[in-house]
């Protein structure tokens, strides 16, 4: 995936004049291609470029850098949380302690082996956690999270009568989300395969 330039940079100032406008069009952005819930206190969000550019555009405008090297260590920064080629990559939100009936020790011993992609009945991805802090996970913040579809996962997923779902089960917390749309799946396409690969695909 192509990493963020600096030439997409919004200046800080007018970004915040029209922040409530770049956050609501990139709610919808995630609400219908990028987001997936399982049960009520964990959601997978999956990052590409579009997402990334919001999030570095953020900090940028909120610090005030106007600087533009301060402005690339941003970009280096939030580059790094791209999708890696052939991978999914998702910022996995789970309930915070100050959330009501909140519980810690559900997350505690949270895995990949414990979060999977489930391309029909037959086939299912663990995913790999990339911050894989214990101190991380016991307190049920964000983590970043990856699946890694070998080529022949590809099919199915570009099979629109084939079902895909996440689930996730750790502590007393076991969860799957719905099937996931056909926008969803099809967002998830373009991460994993390059345009000029996808000719003649069913999806």
């Amino acid at each position: 995936m192509r990493p963020l330039t600096l030439d997409l940079i919004i200046p800080p100032e007018e970004f915040l004049a029209g922040q409530d406008e770049h956050l609501a069009k990139h709610m919808r952005y995630v609400d219908r291609y990028r987001k997936v819930r399982m049960g009520p206190r964990a959601t997978l969000v999956f990052e590409d470029r579009q997402t990334l550019w919001f999030r570095v555009q953020q900090v940028i405008a909120m610090a005030r850098l106007n600087d533009p090297k301060a402005q690339q260590r941003e970009l280096d920064h939030h580059n790094m949380l791209l999708p890696s080629a052939g991978g999914l990559q998702a910022a996995l939100l789970l309930d915070t302690p100050g959330a009501p009936g909140a519980d810690l020790e559900t997350w505690r011993g949270l895995t990949g082996q414990d979060i999977a992609m489930h391309l029909g009945p037959e086939k299912t991805l663990r995913a790999n956690i990339l911050s894989a802090n214990p101190e991380d996970r016991c307190w049920g913040t964000a983590h970043w999270v990856q699946f890694l579809p070998e080529h022949t996962d590809l099919e199915p997923l570009t099979d629109p009568a084939t079902g895909v779902w996440f689930s996730i089960r750790s502590g007393d917390y076991n969860e799957a989300s719905h099937p996931i749309s056909a926008d969803i799946r099809q967002s998830l396409v373009k991460d994993l395969v390059p345009d000029d690969a996808r000719t003649g695909w069913r999806l």
